[in-house]
């Protein structure tokens, strides 16, 4: 069996970063609701994670898209390419 391009762990971890990052950022939205003197700054707080957060997640999966362009294509029956 073929091994896959990024070992699974990497990428585990770092989806679990990704999802601790959104959990922050509800965390911020939250507090836009509870305490309103202070949204606009939990607001931008919360606007800037999510951005780097996309940028995150564009980033890992711009990654995996070049990895599995570099793979060979597989034949059907498990045979490679090349």
């Amino acid at each position: 069996m073929d091994r896959m391009p990024q070992p699974v762990e990497e990428l585990a971890e770092l989806l679990d970063n990704v999802l601790q990052e959104l959990f922050a950022i509800g965390l911020h939205l939250e507090r836009v609701q509870r305490v309103p003197d202070q949204a606009r700054t939990a607001a931008d707080t919360a606007i800037d994670s999510l951005s780097a957060t996309a940028d995150t997640l564009r980033a890992i999966i711009k990654h995996l898209v070049a990895e599995a362009d570099r793979r060979p294509a597989e034949r059907p029956g498990g045979a490679s390419d090349g």
